[in-house]
């Protein structure tokens, strides 16, 4: 089971339970989260000088068999800010201190002022990071350091998840309060964010999650917040097992998230109208799952028109949302195919970055498109040495079915440089283990035909902290290595020491018209999409930075 909390101020219990009844499946509550069907509520007394009460929604989570199943079973439940479960985090600008506080600064003298502002000049501070109590509270300072090579972010996000990652106290009873030394940088944002990214949601443990209040005590601005909220969002999708994040309840999770917002437009095709409108490479790789009760292949359509006249060109953004990518027919091994639930980070990313961008009101307007399938084996899964028709209207023969994203991908840039007005089309996914191996575990490889586009993306990972690095984008020499006899293209190429990251993106480049005269940009956020066992939500903040949220 997993346990997620309400918290309500009134002590009117009756009348409390009268107003849930009444709500429909989404809350509007900002501390909801939700997971999976047939709940059983109860109350639990807090000791508190406010005497809230703590409303409780439980759910059995791993024993789906007994019991006929309901026809759409829904997995999660999203309210707009937060996803929450376990650790919750807000903002309360207010000088006070709490059991545990961590201060944030870029110097020792930063950090003792913070300390003396506070009222914790008492409690003798280890400038290590070493956990030290006194007087029935404790601090743990982070003291970032200065010496940042040029290819990194300078507020170091990387050191500062890790710092409080291993504080002693996160993850206890123990309420937190987060103490931000003001630097009127870049550093400022990307600490708040490091933050929200330290503490992932999604747990389906069965023991009862400890229920951790972590409290900005510094203002953050609220496009900050909005965008770390995204990222806690973005974090969940991508942690949830697909015994649980099916197609079906990506589109729920969607759906719900935007379902207060008037400007966007949702639209979608899926199943076999994908195979009847042409949109062969996301019908072949995702044919393989459509028998199974919500894992038909979709493309998701969200439209923004937040510059208010939707006849001007749309900034589009392509995610890649493989479910689960078994490899298909070219079926991956055992240790090569735990973890691919992350196949869906760049649909994750892309998506929590939109949906940061329509909270803040950006005049911009935005499209994003989820490109999602799962990459099953079955009878009817597509095959090595199929040739697909793609949207585009070109031919593929397929030479590896575990080279899967790239087709979806294909799809999803030619209906974007086709029927939507593009001035800018943006591509996120986890496409290519040789990311890696080209940028690193925290880069992501960034491939484009804009030089100014490409700058603005690598001035949206210093802000945001986010990294990218740009790779070669020539495709008179990359796409040599899709060559076919038979067909337009391959899928996978001939020789894999050559360049794979900027090969894959020039596959999907090759999808957008002809005549199309906009800028393209690819992310390949393979590595960076998580961290050991957790998601990082990666992209999030990358977008919303880029799109002009903060």
């Amino acid at each position: 089971m997993c346990t997620a909390r309400i918290l309500a101020w009134s002590t009117n219990r009756r009348a409390y339970f009268r107003a849930i009844s009444s709500l429909p499946f989404s809350l509007s509550t900002p501390t909801f989260n939700l997971f999976s069907a047939g709940c059983r509520l109860y109350w639990k007394n807090v000791n508190h000088t406010s005497h809230r009460a703590q409303l409780l929604l439980t759910r059995k989570m791993a024993n789906l068999s007994p019991g006929p199943k309901p026809k759409r079973q829904r997995t999660l439940g999203i309210v707009q800010r937060e996803v929450e479960n376990g650790a919750k985090i807000r903002v309360v600008p207010e000088v006070t201190s709490y059991e545990h506080n961590i201060i944030i600064a870029d110097s020792k003298e930063a950090a003792e002022a913070l300390a003396k502002e506070r009222g914790l000049l008492g409690v003798r501070v280890d400038f290590k990071g070493v956990h030290l109590v006194a007087a029935k509270k404790s601090v743990s300072v982070i003291v970032v350091p200065n010496d940042t090579s040029r290819h990194n972010s300078t507020a170091r996000p990387d050191f500062v998840v890790k710092a409080l990652q291993a504080d002693p106290l996160l993850n206890s009873s123990a309420a937190i309060g987060v103490i931000i030394a003001k630097t009127n940088t870049v550093k400022d944002a990307i600490w708040a964010l490091s933050v929200y990214r330290a503490f992932p949601s999604c747990n389906l443990k069965t023991s009862e999650i400890k229920d951790q209040m972590i409290t900005f005590t510094t203002g953050v601005p609220k496009s900050v917040q909005i965008v770390g909220e995204s990222i806690r969002i973005a974090q969940v999708l991508v942690d949830l097992p697909p015994s649980h994040l099916t197609a079906q309840t990506f589109e729920d999770f969607v759906r719900e998230a935007l379902q207060s917002y008037l400007t966007v437009q949702i639209d979608k095709i899926e199943g076999k109208e994908l195979e009847k409108r042409g949109f062969g490479g996301l019908w072949g790789v995702g044919k393989g799952a459509q028998f199974n009760e919500g894992r038909a292949p979709r493309l998701l359509i969200m439209k923004y028109a937040g510059s208010g006249d939707s006849t001007k060109p749309f900034k589009t953004l392509v995610g890649k949302g493989i479910i689960y990518d078994t490899g298909g027919l070219a079926i991956k091994p055992r240790d090569g195919m735990c973890g691919m639930k992350r196949d869906m980070g760049g649909s994750a990313g892309v998506f929590a970055g939109f949906l940061a961008t329509v909270r803040a009101e950006v005049k911009e307007n935005i499209c994003c498109l989820l490109c999602i399938a799962e990459n099953s084996v079955s009878a009817t899964a597509f095959r090595n040495d199929d040739i697909l028709h793609m949207y585009s209207g070109k031919t593929v023969e397929v030479n590896n079915t575990d080279a899967e994203g790239r087709l979806v991908l294909g799809d999803g840039v030619a209906y974007a440089s086709k029927d939507l007005k593009s001035d800018l089309i943006l591509t996120m996914a986890t496409l290519t283990g040789a990311q890696g191996i080209a940028t690193g575990q925290l880069h992501a490889g960034m491939v484009s035909d804009s030089e100014v586009w490409e700058e603005k993306v690598l001035a949206a990972a210093q802000k945001s902290g986010e990294l990218v690095w740009p790779l070669p984008y020539c495709p008179e020499l990359h796409m040599e290595e899709f060559k076919s006899s038979c067909a337009d293209m391959k899928n996978s190429v001939a020789n894999r020491a050559n360049a794979q990251v900027s090969c894959a993106a020039s596959f999907i480049r090759a999808h957008i018209e002809e005549k199309w005269s906009g800028a393209w940009v690819h992310i390949d956020m393979a590595s960076p999409a998580y961290k050991g066992e957790r998601a990082t939500g990666y992209g999030t903040a990358l977008v919303a930075a880029m799109l002009g949220v903060w």
